[in-house]
């Protein structure tokens, strides 16, 4: 993830030896973690597979109180604030990967246990390729020549 979005101007940064990538506009960041068997289904509450430490925390917090803000009302000792969204995945028995972009606002315990939003991302099947994984690679014809 970090391959792709440092180049469109996100910055990587590790409070506490916790991965995060902070968007170019700085109001809001993501961390990737684990998820439980209930990630990217509608029809469930996932909670994150591993216990998570005190910058997460805070940084669940930090998305409580600021659902509780409108921007123009955040204090200047707030103005450090940003959403920290989660991309949870998880390998289902199928060797699947399901996975979501979700804003945490709640944990029981050191789980993220509750979700204020939540974009589900479609089922991914890394044994099937792309529709031209089937495709012939071109043959190339050159001679080897001993020197």
């Amino acid at each position: 993830m970090s391959e792709r979005l440092i180049p469109r101007g996100w910055e990587r940064i590790n409070p506490d030896n916790q991965p995060t990538l902070v968007h170019p506009d700085r109001r809001h960041c993501v961390v990737v973690a684990s998820g439980t068997g209930a990630t990217g289904r509608h029809y469930a509450a996932p909670t994150t597979k591993n216990p998570k430490g005190r910058t997460i925390q805070a940084a669940v917090q930090s998305n409580a109180a600021l659902a509780l803000l409108a921007l123009h009302d955040v204090a200047p000792e707030l103005a450090s604030l940003r959403e920290t969204w989660m991309l949870l995945t998880f390998v289902n028995i199928d060797g699947q990967i399901q996975s979501e972009v979700s804003l945490p606002n709640a944990m029981e315990g050191e789980q993220i246990s509750s979700w204020r939003d939540r974009i589900l991302i479609p089922t991914l099947d890394p044994s099937v390729g792309p529709d031209h994984a089937n495709e012939e690679p071109p043959d190339y014809d050159f001679d080897i020549v001993r020197k």
